[in-house]
């Protein structure tokens, strides 16, 4: 074993300088819900009220089939921005790209929801041990699940939707 070079060796960048422009170009936001999505989060978040029996069953902002129909559209666009982020953050893998198609697959839809409101939750905690199970194995295990889809495999060769 050779020993540990003293000093080590300098930084890539000298840290007086300022970030390269590629590196600025690729720290993105994460987007988030807005709307009535952004409400129904807020309200999950808070809890039920105790004084309010209407709140006894808040609606799961992640669960699609949960939602009224008034929060679709938020969540067709939250979806949709989430797409478009990981697809730009993760799509220099080919095997890593979500069909733009997402939407007409109801399964999909679904983990989509799932995996962002995850994400939401993860990234908020005062900690980076959840932000850390969703990097390396939330998000892995949702691109092994398309991976092993034939049919989100056959839009994304194909770059349109097939049935």
């Amino acid at each position: 074993m050779s020993p540990t070079p003293w000093p080590p060796p300098p930084a890539a960048h000298r840290l007086d300088e300022p970030p390269p422009e590629a590196f600025l170009a690729a720290v993105r936001p994460f987007p988030a819900p807005s709307g009535l999505l952004a409400g129904l989060f807020a309200l999950w978040q808070a809890g039920p009220d105790p004084d309010d029996p209407d709140t006894d069953q808040l609606l799961a902002p992640w669960d699609p089939g949960a939602l009224p129909a008034e929060a679709l559209p938020d969540l067709y666009r939250w979806l949709d921005q989430v797409v478009g982020h990981l697809n730009e953050t993760y799509g220099w893998n080919p095997a890593r790209t979500i069909p733009m198609c997402w939407a007409q697959h109801p399964h999909l839809v679904a983990l989509l929801a799932t995996l962002s409101a995850a994400r939401r939750d993860a990234f908020a905690d005062s900690s980076p041990t959840l932000a850390t199970t969703w990097t390396f194995v939330t998000l892995p295990m949702f691109y092994r699940d398309l991976d092993a889809d034939e049919l989100e495999t056959s839009c994304r060769r194909a770059g349109q939707h097939k049935d």
